[in-house]
């Protein structure tokens, strides 16, 4: 490698390298050369760095694209078709499959990804091109379902992939969670919720119309001194990944004794996760001399 009358290099530094396959020198940048080196293991001139074949189609793809767009202006649909099956030509199995090792062993290197991560953090600090990707991401979900359906349930398979995901979900619901008591972060409410205004609860939202109508009579019962909505989370495991559960209602009564209570549908008691949760209320309640009750349909409706 010969440099051109510069000690300091930079990426846009020039400098005449020679390829170590036919021999030639010639004029290149000297992140070219980097490049090249990180990819071939030395430097290649561009005709070297792909067949005979290779090169001369590309040179005329390449050609005719530069014609097409100094004549006639930006080209139509057809021909950015002939040109996008052109270049497929040229991306063989065995060239596949170097790019994807090259990609591997560059992807392997901390720094790399790191740089290819800052990259993107200020790419996505734009609005502009944030919204254009969520676009487009949302348009190809929508165009192609079945390839979406078909990873996500390939990949579900997977035993480990499942408990990774599931433990992912739960650090996220665990930190929003904390989030909520310790900052007083809103929580994300799904479902039918309503805004209550309750004498002895204060206000606050519910999460379904079945804790709505147990506010009211909570309301209603005169041996009830005050209660509290969602006042604080158990932890527990479940498949040995730790998970929180909130009840829904503490219950103060007049005699004293407290109730911690969960309002749930008949249909959803069964559940395994809701048995685990139900399990780690009981065990609370026992430890804290409270009572735990499931109040479901046929006690909120009757």
């Amino acid at each position: 490698m010969i440099i051109n009358k510069s000690d300091k290099l930079t990426a846009n530094t020039k400098i005449i390298a020679q390829c170590e396959i036919c021999g030639k020198q010639s004029n290149t940048l000297y992140k070219c050369h980097k490049r090249s080196i990180s990819k071939y293991g030395q430097y290649r001139c561009f005709k070297c760095s792909v067949s005979t074949k290779e090169f001369s189609e590309k040179a005329k793809i390449n050609s005719k694209l530069a014609l097409g767009i100094q004549k006639y202006g930006p080209l139509s649909n057809e021909i950015k078709k002939k040109i996008s099956n052109s270049i497929k030509l040229l991306m063989t199995s065995e060239r596949k499959q170097e790019i994807s090792k090259q990609s591997k062993i560059l992807w392997n290197d901390q720094s790399f990804r790191n740089k290819v991560s800052g990259k993107l953090s200020k790419l996505w600090e734009n609005k502009e091109i944030k919204e254009k990707a969520i676009i487009g991401i949302k348009n190809h979900i929508k165009n192609n379902p079945e390839f979406y359906v078909k990873i996500h349930t390939k990949q579900w398979e997977n035993e480990e992939y499942r408990l990774k995901m599931s433990k992912i979900t739960s650090d996220r619901m665990i930190k929003r969670w904390k989030d909520i008591f310790t900052n007083g972060k809103p929580p994300i409410i799904k479902g039918k919720s309503e805004i209550v205004n309750s004498i002895k609860g204060g206000i606050f939202r519910t999460r379904s119309s079945y804790e709505t109508a147990y506010v009211k009579i909570l309301d209603n019962d005169y041996n009830v001194k005050e209660f509290k909505y969602e006042p604080f989370y158990i932890d527990y495991e479940h498949n040995g990944i730790k998970k929180i559960y909130i009840p829904d209602f503490l219950v103060k009564y007049n005699d004293g004794h407290i109730e911690l209570i969960e309002v749930k549908p008949l249909r959803m008691i069964n559940m395994n996760i809701n048995q685990m949760k139900f399990k780690a209320a009981e065990e609370y309640s026992i430890t804290n001399n409270m009572k735990f009750m499931i109040i479901s349909e046929d006690k909120l409706f009757n």
